[in-house]
């Protein structure tokens, strides 16, 4: 039969592990917790540590998961068990329905137990990870997320378990203890004028794709697709810093009678796609242009092979703001129009020309 006494070794309470009362043998680990049961709060060190980190650095999106990992390391002599970790989530991530990391919702917070963690280095640090889930409506432009120790088996000598997170348990003038840490996400808002729009023009030697994007979040390529029973990558486009229009050209047996979109990818995986565009047989162009481009207050409509046309022009967000036939070098007054990007939409003959221009002050 194995029982444990106490006997008192100079000042210290040291708890012996004895067989039939006959083989006794000290362990510092163990002593007479809180609640009245052996524990480990004897004279061995008992150390805990909690880290959170976010796995990758964002910015994140509105909406998106976001992995995190809670570092637990035992930095005594004694092995720990019973470890309770908390993760404290603010109004605006939740638990994903995508982790399958044994988290239990308790209120508004999240709990998971580490049932033993050794002493022994090599084997004193487990990693609990934790995939939670950005609010689709946040605006802010951070997030953060703390996470402690709040129980435990033992006696930690810098820090105690508890429901809160600041208390400076080990008097040191840092808020902040080492059972406890808090990771902050950075965020990139999804813009209502968030736009990506594509136009397709056909010409003698090939097809043109001509897009403008206008977006606050940071992207870094595009890449261009054409649907044949699935969306298809065809070629990927780089990002320049600050730039609003690209383009590229295409022989005409590629896009010739397809759909084609574009796809901005952005840091964390952000992305952004166009609206689709068919692009129809090669024609000849038309003859048309709008000029001065930039304008302040007028804009000109040449038509080189026809007396008038049919002008449609809309402004980036896809408002008309004016359909109706244009004759011949007409000029339109434009002074009271929002500055910003227009595109224009003419039919001439039996052709639909797009030609944009720029309303500055």
């Amino acid at each position: 039969m194995v029982v444990f006494q106490k006997v008192n070794l100079v000042s210290n309470s040291i708890f012996l592990f004895c067989v039939a009362n006959i083989l006794c043998f000290a362990n510092p680990c163990f002593g007479l917790g809180s609640n009245g049961y052996f524990a480990m709060s004897g004279s061995g060190s008992y150390d805990l540590s909690l880290q959170k980190l976010a796995d990758t650095p964002g910015p994140f999106s509105p909406g998106q998961d976001v992995t995190f990992s809670i570092i637990v390391t035992n930095e005594g002599d004694c092995d720990a068990a019973n470890i309770m970790v908390t993760d404290f989530l603010p109004p605006d991530l939740s638990l994903s329905t995508s982790d399958t990391n044994g988290w239990l919702a308790i209120g508004n917070n999240v709990m998971n137990t580490i049932n033993f963690l050794s002493a022994a280095v090599g084997n004193n640090q487990v990693i609990v990870p934790i995939i939670l889930t950005i609010d689709p409506l946040f605006t802010g432009t951070t997030i953060t997320n703390q996470a402690a120790i709040t129980a435990d088996d033992g006696n930690d000598i810098d820090s105690d378990p508890d429901s809160g997170f600041v208390d400076d348990e080990d008097g040191d003038g840092n808020p902040i203890d080492d059972d406890e840490s808090e990771a902050t996400i950075a965020i990139s808002p999804i813009l209502n004028q968030a736009i990506l729009q594509l136009y397709a023009r056909n010409e003698n030697a090939g097809v043109q794709l001509e897009w403008e994007i206008l977006s606050d979040q940071i992207f870094t390529h595009f890449i261009i697709e054409y649907y044949l029973d699935e969306w298809i990558p065809i070629d990927e486009v780089v990002c320049v810093p600050n730039a609003i229009q690209y383009e590229k050209h295409f022989d005409p047996d590629i896009l010739e009678s397809r759909h084609v979109r574009i796809k901005a990818i952005g840091q964390g995986q952000i992305e952004l796609l166009s609206n689709v565009e068919y692009v129809g047989w090669v024609h000849a162009p038309a003859q048309f242009s709008c000029h001065p481009n930039p304008t302040r207050s007028t804009i000109k409509m040449d038509f080189y092979s026809e007396f008038e046309g049919k002008v449609s022009i809309y402004d980036s967000y896809g408002r008309l703001k004016i359909e109706r036939v244009v004759a011949a070098s007409e000029v339109l007054v434009v002074s009271t129009w929002s500055t910003g990007l227009y595109h224009v939409f003419c039919s001439v003959g039996n052709r639909v020309i797009q030609q944009k221009f720029i309303v500055s002050r």
